[in-house]
């Protein structure tokens, strides 16, 4: 139905919508994440933050290295919320979206923002926002002309910092809070930063917390052991002409780390590997989902899915943002269903291989010595799919690298299948008395013997010869067992 415009009213947004945006759901770990990303949009090489402790002038400052945010049009452009259009193009490095990160993030923990910036073609000027004001005004402030210490650069500065404000030992509105909490909060951020920013740092990009360096983590490394790459696909699935790089990783067992790796893989925090399995979305190398299964069909945490972990790699064009409906925090994404099905096949395969490695570390046997005492890892791997168990090699073992080092890798891998496929006779001979084992079990564990001795050519009356099933005492539980899968066929053990 056509409708007939007899007038238009002026309806502009009220002053309410800061307060709004800053209670969006923001941590100051967050918050300072999402600044930082416009340091990273600006090619800085060098960002450092400052937390300075000092009661009410207490301040926190972001200061980089970067391009600078232009003439005094555009730092008053960057002052204002949402500038541009979602959809308008942006550079590859641009880690925004929506054009209210700093604005929004800043007002989550301080109410009022300076921003200093000085560009090749401009002299340093300086806009501020109070964020307590019921207008959209901005400030001019003075500058010394010095604040930026480096050719170009930008740096914010936050003052009047509210989230100390709910802390106890408050008086007449000066913010005085104890070192402790200070303390957290500081090494809180610095741990965020090494998760959300690692697959940059140290690829031409330095942060500084405080004055110390802030070291980059990968879920993907377990520093000092190997990790299996079990998946790569980079044109398996793409968004609206977009490749998806995703990979899957499989970490080793948790009881071979020491406490350092353990604390790395945990991300440095408190919980437990099951809160760090499943999926890590990236958008253009900066972490936006950590952990889970993204609410793929009905895959869920569990402890024996622990050591999976995927990683998802897309750019940040407008096309996959509103694909997979990045919001403006930047902390979270909807899979729709043909993304989620690809997924899924990924993610089933990863958490089998992880129960593998899970049984593994239930099951693992004592590990060998060197003649020097030090303790080395297993030369054999179990691996248990639910209803047999088998041994393969582990080709990581000192031992075993020591002794194959000078083969060539088709030489190598032809040992290890002969070794595998020998043993594979006999290794379910060693487990037929490991406690817990039902009678249907262990029937199940007989008949994959059956095939495995029938393969190299020895029948049932030569396998009824072989130890353990041919004892001195006959009843043996083993060979019990086996003659009810031979029906009952036995004849008389001679063992030599």
């Amino acid at each position: 139905m056509e409708q007939k415009i007899i007038g238009v009213v002026s309806v502009p947004p009220k002053t309410n919508i800061i307060s709004v945006l800053s209670n969006a759901g923001y941590t100051i770990q967050s918050a300072i994440a999402d600044i930082i990303d416009n340091s990273v949009a600006n090619h800085a090489k060098t960002i450092e933050i400052l937390f300075f402790r000092d009661g009410k002038n207490s301040f926190i400052s972001i200061t980089d290295d970067g391009d600078g945010i232009g003439n005094e049009t555009k730092l008053l452009e960057a002052m204002t919320y949402a500038p541009k259009a979602t959809s308008e193009y942006r550079s590859d490095s641009d880690l925004g979206r929506y054009g209210v990160g700093m604005k929004a993030a800043s007002s989550s923990f301080c109410d009022n923002l300076q921003v200093i910036s000085k560009s090749v073609n401009s002299n340093e000027s300086s806009y501020m926002i109070d964020f307590k004001c019921k207008n959209w005004d901005v400030f001019k402030i003075q500058t010394k002309g010095n604040e930026i210490k480096t050719k170009t650069g930008t740096k914010i500065i936050c003052t009047n910092l509210k989230f100390f404000k709910n802390n106890k030992n408050i008086t007449n509105d000066a913010i005085f809070f104890d070192e402790e909490v200070f303390s957290n909060i500081v090494s809180s951020v610095y741990t965020h930063i090494a998760r959300v920013f690692g697959l940059l740092i140290g690829n031409d990009l330095k942060i500084m917390v405080n004055g110390n360096v802030v070291k980059p983590w990968n879920p993907f490394v377990a520093p000092g052991l190997d990790v299996q790459k079990v998946f790569s696909e980079k044109n398996g699935f793409s968004i609206k002409g977009h490749p998806v790089l995703v990979e899957s990783y499989i970490l080793p067992v948790f009881d071979k780390m020491d406490s350092w790796q353990k604390d790395y893989v945990m991300a440095f925090e408190q919980g437990s590997m099951v809160e760090r399995e499943g999926f890590y979305v990236y958008r253009n190398n900066r972490l936006i989902v950590d952990g889970g299964w993204l609410n793929i069909k009905n895959l869920k945490l569990a402890d024996k899915y622990k050591y999976a972990r995927i990683g998802i790699f897309v750019d940040s064009s407008y096309e996959v943002d509103e694909y997979l409906s990045v919001n403006f925090l930047k902390n979270n994404a909807s899979i729709p269903e043909d993304f989620a099905n690809y997924l899924y096949r990924i993610a089933k395969d990863a958490r089998k291989r992880s129960i593998k490695s899970f049984n593994f570390g239930q099951n693992s046997r004592p590990y060998l010595k060197k003649g020097n005492g030090n303790v080395d890892s297993n030369v054999w791997e179990i691996i248990d799919d639910g209803t047999v168990k088998n041994f393969r090699i582990n080709r990581n073992n000192k031992l075993i690298k020591k002794y194959t080092n000078e083969m060539s890798s088709k030489k190598k891998e032809a040992l290890f299948s002969l070794l595998e496929e020998y043993f594979s006779t006999v290794s379910q001979t060693m487990l037929f008395f490991d406690k817990g084992y039902t009678d249907d079990q262990l029937k199940r564990m007989l008949k994959e013997e059956v095939k495995n001795f029938n393969k190299i050519g020895k029948n049932y009356i030569e396998i009824l010869k072989m130890r353990p099933f041919c004892k001195d005492e006959y009843k043996t539980k083993s060979r019990v067992l086996l003659l009810d899968i031979f029906k009952g066929e036995d004849n008389e053990c001679k063992h030599k």
